[in-house]
């Protein structure tokens, strides 16, 4: 598939360069599928754009994902806070077991330490992420043992 790409903007360098403060523009057909084979994970899968592990970038991670009808991403926390952002679909996200149905439009903030997760409705979901951290791999999840997971 192509996509177009902005003039003014360059691809994004690989990590380790040393401007980390030029501005850059990815796709997210550029980016790989990840997730679907990890059963602590559950069923979402995800593309991450923007991460210093990959890319020049600090100090933010940011990412989209799918969790197919009725699929979930199983209780878990981590220390850095996170948001959601739907793009489409609808699901219901438990948040230190306090759970609320979203959708389309939706922002959710999850604060460091909260034990939250994701179960999606009958269209499945799909949603913005993102953490403020320089790389993806610096998010260590913990996943709940209510749910079977390891901690």
């Amino acid at each position: 598939m192509s996509h177009t790409t902005l003039d003014f903007l360059p691809e994004p360098s690989a990590s380790g360069s040393e401007n980390t403060t030029s501005a850059w523009a990815t796709h997210r057909d550029d980016a790989p599928i990840e997730g679907g084979f990890d059963a602590r994970y559950g069923d979402v899968m995800w593309q991450t754009l923007i991460c210093g592990d990959r890319m020049s970038s600090t100090d933010l991670v940011l990412g989209i994902a799918s969790i197919p009808a009725f699929g979930s991403l199983p209780l878990h926390s981590h220390d850095p806070a996170e948001f959601y952002f739907v793009v489409s679909g609808y699901a219901e996200v438990s948040i230190d077991g306090k759970i609320t149905s979203v959708g389309p439009g939706m922002a959710i903030f999850i604060p460091g330490g909260a034990i939250h997760g994701i179960t999606a409705g009958t269209e499945g979901i799909e949603f913005v992420y993102g953490f403020p951290e320089n790389r993806f791999g610096d998010v260590v999840y913990n996943f709940s043992q209510q749910q079977g997971g390891e901690q």
